[in-house]
């Protein structure tokens, strides 16, 4: 009888601590995600600030959008934004970041909006080098991290840590948005042109708020 108690008391204690060790794994995953939600708002907070930031330097009507959802098709870099035709957004309005370019609106709903990004395979976005005023053609090629600048004369003045900002030409956008930094320019010997490698400056696959250009329907 003494055995069988005590067999029954281990085995209860041994219950007891499985139980209070899925508990305790549970109140574990739930700090987990309470963290995690924690760094998500302060990040958005932080580029929240950034955005602020911008929006008291330019001189201009910056709407706030939050990205809601991006493309299914990985070869498709498009978002859909939360601000549409009711808050003043139009297709063919420039899309920024507080670093730089994201792209345009494409298609406005009442309520809503879709986004190409600039390194959709399908858009061309006329850009100069900041540096020396040359004009190129920056091309998406399918890459969140990459545009290219195609066709340029082999003795183009251009060079990695050259910066890339819109022309102003095509009246799409306005001149002077920054787009992107030159990570590589190569010269294949025999070849006349030269191909440019530059990475965008604002962080496309990262960004949850943008802001909407809607000065620029006005003009």
């Amino acid at each position: 009888g003494k055995v069988s108690t005590e067999v029954f008391g281990w085995v209860q204690s041994q219950g007891l601590i499985v139980t209070r060790l899925e508990s305790l794994a549970l109140e574990n995953e739930r700090l987990r995600t309470e963290q995690l939600k924690l760094q998500t708002l302060r990040a958005e907070n932080s580029e929240l600030r950034r955005l602020l930031g911008v929006q008291e330097r330019v001189n201009e009507r910056l709407l706030q959008a939050q990205i809601e959802r991006l493309s299914n098709d990985p070869f498709v870099h498009r978002v859909t934004i939360n601000r549409g035709l009711l808050a003043g957004v139009a297709a063919g309005q420039p899309v920024i970041s507080a670093d730089g370019l994201v792209g345009q609106v494409v298609v406005a709903y009442p309520h809503a909006a879709d986004v190409l990004m600039m390194t959709d395979a399908t858009h061309h976005l006329p850009v100069q080098v900041t540096r020396t005023r040359e004009r190129a053609i920056a091309v998406g090629v399918g890459r969140m991290d990459r545009v290219e600048l195609r066709n340029l004369p082999d003795t183009v003045d251009i060079i990695p840590g050259d910066l890339l900002e819109t022309s102003g030409l095509g009246e799409r956008f306005k001149p002077g948005i920054p787009v992107a930094q030159v990570k590589e320019v190569i010269r294949a010997p025999g070849q006349p042109f030269a191909r440019v490698i530059a990475e965008p400056l604002a962080p496309l696959a990262r960004l949850s708020l943008v802001m909407v250009d809607l000065s620029e329907d006005e003009s």
